[in-house]
């Protein structure tokens, strides 16, 4: 198993196993307390696309974990 079947399946588990909304990968980051300004997501079969501007690098690393 590679680092991106890991985080697609505990991604499943977050949100289940239907098609993810974008927002709630936005809410996701709120909740973690990420400030990222501009925040976009979008979301193509199995790929989450995230972008914005963070204030580090280590918050960049730590929205894209989320």
């Amino acid at each position: 198993m590679g680092l991106f079947d890991f985080v697609k399946n505990a991604g499943a588990k977050l949100f289940g196993k239907d098609e993810v909304d974008p927002e709630k990968i936005v809410e996701e980051i709120h909740r973690h307390g990420f400030r990222v300004d501009d925040l976009r997501v979008a979301v193509h079969e199995d790929v989450a696309t995230v972008g914005g501007t963070v204030e580090s690098r280590a918050d960049r690393e730590k929205v894209v974990l989320v």
